[in-house]
């Protein structure tokens, strides 16, 4: 396909979902309409940036344009244009990669970067080095560098003499993490039942309901771990503890660094979205009890999962 049947092709997707006019869904369509090549190698969380709007809408506007996820979006574009690697970065005399390299903080680099080796795009057990992270962001090796510091403190990735990896995961440390994981998630379980809104309830079982419309075939899928991911943080955020959700998001990175799902086991699809349904009546109910009863269930069934993948 070229580029010019892709364009057609495209066209014909944005007419049979014909979103609202101004919505952040055309946003997101109108972005990767003109920029296929940039979109080809970008995450849901770079096109949010680009067009304003939250990776979950990325996501979910792929889905509706016909795609199963992003890495099916990506790889259709890739083939289009031609490119299997990223762009070439823009020389150093152009005005517009002076000031990408001047503007792009080493915060964000640490928030591409995370989101990268969280959804798989930057490659588990691959080594990388900072010279080559500062020629894919177009920036120099200072932000990198202080970038690569953060996530070395945040237990996402590792160095050694070849570079930069993600850590390689022991049965120790996934009992350690899981027990960490079980006693910041029941002590959250516990305060969103007590201080839930009908608002979080109603984010709780819409992140949910998105996790039910995927396919069945879809729950190893990137789309799959990030939706799942949405529905734990609504639990975070209806437990309005800053401290203990900030330290669970951590601990959730250092999980979800590691290749492989627990959402793909026989059956654990269905099981785990009616445990979710179970947590959010327990919520609703203000039954803190129950609450911790079913997140432990739920988070031991993924520990014995991901135990048996190492």
């Amino acid at each position: 396909m070229s580029t010019a049947e892709w364009q057609t092709s495209f066209a014909e997707r944005m007419h049979r979902f014909s979103p609202r006019k101004g919505s952040a869904e055309q946003r997101i369509i109108d972005y990767i309409h003109a920029h296929p090549e940039k979109a080809a190698f970008s995450s849901a969380s770079a096109i949010g940036k680009e067009t304003d709007t939250s990776d979950a809408s990325v996501i979910r506007t792929i889905q509706k344009l016909g795609y199963t996820g992003m890495r099916d979006f990506r790889e259709e574009l890739r083939s289009v244009t031609g490119h299997t690697e990223p762009p070439v970065p823009a020389s150093r005399d152009d005005n517009r990669a002076g000031e990408r390299k001047r503007g792009m903080s080493a915060r964000a680099l640490y928030t591409e970067l995370r989101e990268m080796i969280v959804t798989g795009s930057l490659g588990h057990e691959t080594h990388v080095t900072e010279s080559q992270l500062a020629g894919i962001f177009g920036v120099s090796r200072t932000p990198v560098r202080e970038a690569v510091r953060m996530l070395e403190q945040s237990g996402i990735v590792v160095r050694d003499h070849r570079g930069i990896t993600t850590p390689k995961q022991t049965k120790t440390q996934v009992n350690e993490l899981y027990d960490a994981h079980i006693l910041l998630h029941s002590a959250l379980a516990k305060r969103a039942a007590e201080r839930r809104t009908d608002a979080d309830l109603h984010t709780m079982r819409s992140m949910n309901e998105v996790m039910r419309r995927m396919p069945l075939e879809q729950a190893g899928s990137v789309e799959a771990k990030i939706a799942n991911s949405r529905f734990h943080e609504s639990v975070y955020d209806a437990a309005r503890d800053r401290t203990l959700g900030t330290l669970l998001r951590q601990l959730t990175d250092r999980l979800d660094v590691w290749s492989g799902t627990t959402l793909d086991a026989p059956g654990r699809w269905i099981e785990s979205l009616d445990e979710h349904d179970a947590l959010v009546d327990a919520i609703e109910a203000r039954d803190a009890d129950s609450a911790i009863a079913i997140i432990t269930q739920h988070l031991e069934t993924a520990r014995r999962i991901r135990l048996s993948l190492i």
